[in-house]
């Protein structure tokens, strides 16, 4: 990992314990442990270092993707993959969760690619696997998923459902 992702990192856990407002440069100098002044060249103005911590997110996203494998070629198997990837969001990566509906919140409109991005690649799994209504389904699914990882950064961090409850309730906004 280089120091744009190391600094994106600090600057996620920033937010997650100050914030929005306590993002700044010095601050995720501090949580980096590095001189003053790295994260501003890097990242020259608040905006470029809050779309960095946008950027990071989505990239840790495909990090934890990467651990699962590629996404299987059943329907089955694909319901099991996305509540793997979501039980693994909600017990490993929560600062992720809590900072991403952070952005969503403050600028949801200029944070949102990444999330049509996931929605499309849901709406096109599920279409290859003969789902009626597949866009419906697939944003039923993702806000499933935001939900129970909200829950999970949030109001109930000690009750997240394991995979098995998550991958059932999947196909039961599928209708199977």
């Amino acid at each position: 990992m280089g120091r744009r992702e190391d600094l994106g990192d600090a600057a996620i856990a920033v937010v997650s314990e100050r914030g929005l407002k306590g993002l700044t440069h010095r601050a995720v100098d501090a949580a980096a442990e590095v001189p003053a002044g790295t994260t501003s060249n890097y990242f020259r103005t608040r905006q470029a270092l809050v779309d960095a911590v946008a950027e990071r997110i989505e990239a840790r996203d495909h990090e934890v993707w990467g651990t699962l494998g590629p996404p299987p070629q059943t329907f089955e198997g694909f319901t099991e993959w996305l509540a793997r990837f979501a039980t693994t969001m909600a017990a490993h990566q929560t600062e992720v969760s809590r900072v991403r509906f952070a952005l969503f919140i403050v600028d949801s409109e200029h944070y949102a690619p990444g999330h049509r991005r996931f929605l499309t690649i849901v709406t096109q799994a599920l279409t290859a696997f003969g789902i009626p209504d597949a866009d419906t389904v697939a944003t039923a699914y993702l806000d499933y998923l935001d939900g129970m990882l909200l829950h999970a950064a949030t109001v109930r961090p000690d009750g997240v459902p394991d995979s098995a409850t998550i991958a059932t309730n999947l196909k039961r906004l599928a209708d199977r």
